[in-house]
């Protein structure tokens, strides 16, 4: 699961435009609750899926 969400974290744009961003001008401090912030977003994503109806 870990591995899943680091794919679905490196393939958001969000992520993606932050990080480009963030290198240039951030301290490690707030890259890491960046980050952070977004594993909580995909585990409550993940939390709230439902299976699909057939």
């Amino acid at each position: 699961m870990f591995f899943e969400l680091l794919w679905m974290m490196k393939n958001s744009q969000l992520l993606t435009t932050k990080c480009r961003w963030i290198s240039r001008t951030c301290p490690i401090a707030y890259i890491d609750r960046i980050i952070k912030a977004n594993i909580e977003t995909v585990r409550g994503w993940l939390a709230g899926r439902t299976p699909a109806k057939k």
